[in-house]
């Protein structure tokens, strides 16, 4: 039995699967657990590699953010491009 308030966990993806595809799955299930990065997590990631910030938009396509605000308002947008 699930506990209340205890995050919804996606399946794995199929046995079989394209690479792409399990590895959608598998961050979809760390965000279910864990929560997305905000944008200022990334941002601290970007400048730690010595990286150029590609902007807020570009990070918000590639990766999940959990202050999207295209989001349904939870802390684990999962919101992020098919490329």
């Amino acid at each position: 039995m699930r506990r209340s308030g205890t995050p919804q966990v996606p399946p794995p993806a199929a046995q079989g699967a394209s690479d792409d595809t399990v590895a959608r799955s598998v961050m979809a299930r760390m965000v279910a657990r864990h929560g997305a990065p905000s944008l200022e997590d990334y941002r601290r990631t970007y400048t730690a590699a010595g990286l150029e910030w590609p902007g807020d938009d570009a990070v918000r396509a590639r990766h999940p953010v959990a202050d999207d605000p295209t989001s349904t308002g939870t802390a684990s947008s999962t919101r992020h491009s098919a490329a």
